[in-house]
């Protein structure tokens, strides 16, 4: 489930392929093939939480959103006519190589000075991964937010963008906190515990391989290192730390499953 830590790894991959290349192949599922596009060189690939932004020159910027199920995958050589056109989002060729965007919520092309590429940055909270991070600023946004349970406030990506629905638990749980518990009762400390939680976590998993919870947390590393997880998907699992079967529930408006243990997370 592509979330902020996703997001950044396939960026730290394309890049490498694609920026300071010339494109040799330019396709969208909204425009078809874009042939003003072709020897045109990559400039620069940026994250934002869950959104990336592919900087062509001159003034143009693929905005993808991988949503639930999009991924992006490289075909090279001759195999970039193995895929089938009517699935792709995006299609961005290098000589022969293709990297192609799958399943993705959207990917548009626009001018950089697109109002709704505007819009989107200016809507999006603090990247949680980002260098710059500012976790007061998401402290901040949070104590704002009088609305919806913790679990909602963490999803909200207005408010922090990067977190989803695997790391709402995870952190929650590390944190001790009920993921129902109302948003506004939370003081700054609280909030502060779980940002850093959350940027740790996520930091950690930035390195190749399957993500995990219980391997990487140096808080609450679980010695046996069987499990991913300490609660996420773990529905009627007995907790790793105290036994008690985990419970799931499905909160808010998002409709979105979230786990916890009741006896660790009051």
């Amino acid at each position: 489930m592509p979330e902020g830590d996703s997001i950044f790894k396939v960026a730290q991959r394309l890049r490498p392929a694609l920026v300071g290349k010339s494109l040799s192949r330019v396709e969208l599922r909204e425009r078809g093939a874009v042939p003003s596009l072709v020897g045109k060189v990559v400039e620069r690939i940026d994250v934002h939480g869950k959104h990336m932004f592919v900087y062509i020159e001159p003034r143009k910027v693929l905005h993808v959103h991988l949503g639930m199920k999009g991924r992006w995958r490289s075909f090279p050589g001759g195999v970039a006519r193995r895929f089938s056109p009517a699935s792709a989002l995006a299609v961005l060729g290098v000589g022969n190589d293709a990297y192609v965007c799958f399943r993705a919520a959207f990917a548009r092309l626009r001018s950089i000075d697109d109002p709704s590429v505007r819009g989107a940055l200016e809507r999006l909270g603090p990247d949680i991964l980002a260098e710059d991070f500012d976790p007061e600023r998401a402290v901040t946004r949070s104590l704002a937010a009088t609305e919806g349970s913790v679990a909602e406030v963490l999803l909200d990506q207005r408010v922090i963008a990067g977190i989803g629905n695997v790391y709402k638990s995870e952190v929650l749980f590390l944190c001790g906190i009920l993921p129902l518990t109302p948003a506004a009762d939370l003081d700054a400390e609280q909030w502060r515990e779980i940002y850093e939680t959350a940027r740790e976590l996520m930091k950690a998993n930035l390195i190749p391989g399957w993500r995990s919870s219980t391997a990487t947390h140096k808080a609450g590393r679980h010695p046996g290192g069987v499990e991913r997880y300490w609660v996420y998907r773990r529905r009627a699992a007995p907790c790793l730390r105290c036994k008690t079967p985990i419970e799931r529930a499905t909160d808010g408006n998002l409709d979105r499953s979230t786990y916890w243990c009741p006896r660790c997370q009051r």
